[in-house]
C-alpha cells in the first residue's frame, strides 16, 4: 500500500495474452479499463477515476523448487493523463513441501501525483508463507 492511503481497491476488466510458455516458463501481457478508489489518511474525501492498466507479468525458473517472478503494472486516469502509478514487484518463491512456499519479495510504487506531504516512490520488502496448492495432471 502507497505511503498516505488507507486504502486502495481496483476493479478491472480487460484481456491478457500469454505470449510464452514453456518449461514452467511464462510472460503475460495484459490491458484493462479500470475503476479505481483511493482512501487517503487524514483527507475528508476520497479519490475515485476511471482508468487503464498495462501489465506484464513473467516466471522464470531456477531450479526443481525455485522460481523467480516478476510483475510490473501502470495505472493511469482517463481524466488526468498526468496522474499515474508504476507498480513493480520482483519475487524468489521456494517451495517447501507439497502444500507450503515461502516468497521473498520486494516491491516499488510510483506515483507521479504524490499524496500531499508523501514522496512519490515507496519501496516494500515482504517475506510470506503461502499454500501451494497442488497442479492437476496435464492430459
Amino acid at each position: 500500500m502507497q505511503s498516505g492511503l488507507s486504502r486502495q481497491q481496483s476493479l478491472e476488466a480487460g484481456a491478457s495474452v500469454r505470449a510464452v510458455e514453456k518449461d514452467d516458463r511464462w510472460f503475460i501481457f495484459s490491458l484493462a479499463a479500470a475503476a479505481t478508489r483511493e482512501d487517503q489518511l487524514g483527507a475528508g474525501s476520497d479519490g475515485r477515476f476511471w482508468g487503464s492498466t498495462a501489465r506484464l507479468r513473467q516466471r522464470w525458473p531456477l531450479g526443481h523448487s525455485v522460481a523467480l517472478t516478476h510483475t510490473a503494472s501502470l495505472l493511469w486516469s482517463f481524466h488526468d493523463a498526468d496522474d499515474w502509478r508504476v507498480n513493480n514487484v520482483l519475487s524468489v518463491n521456494v517451495v517447501i513441501n507439497r502444500l507450503l512456499a515461502m516468497q521473498l519479495s520486494h516491491q516499488l510504487d510510483y506515483r507521479k501525483q504524490p499524496v500531499t506531504g508523501k514522496r512519490p516512490l515507496d519501496q516494500t520488502s515482504l517475506v510470506s508463507l503461502v499454500a501451494a496448492w497442488p497442479r492437476s495432471a496435464k492430459p
